[in-house]
């Protein structure tokens, strides 16, 4: 996928709303909007930090330590399952936008 295209889905994902209901019926998104707001910070800045490496050759390393440096900036809030998952969906979505193949344990190796 040439880079322009990439980078327009990264900004489309950037600016959806994070942590709230429509995504999924099963999860009833985050009821502390203060918290709502800087996890979605952390997932647009890893958005935005992807971003300006596509043209500088983002490799499959680089991606999963900005991956799991994401995921460690979670930690912290003491979050609980269903809102890992939900995370992980959003990681998910990174990798298919840049085009990358990994394995789902990949991402659960990162907690």
């Amino acid at each position: 996928m040439p880079h322009k295209s990439i980078k327009e889905k990264l900004v489309q994902l950037r600016k959806e709303p994070k942590f709230t209901m429509p995504l999924s019926i099963y999860y009833p998104g985050l009821d502390n909007e203060m918290v709502r707001v800087e996890l979605s910070k952390i997932i647009d800045r890893s958005i935005f930090e992807i971003y300006s490496k596509i043209e500088q050759g983002l490799d499959r390393l680089m991606l999963l330590d900005i991956l799991h440096n994401t995921m460690e900036k979670f930690k912290c809030f003491h979050l609980n399952d269903n809102d890992f998952i939900y995370i992980r969906q959003y990681l998910n979505r990174i990798i298919l936008i840049v085009e990358w193949d990994c394995n789902p344990d990949d991402l659960r190796n990162l907690i």
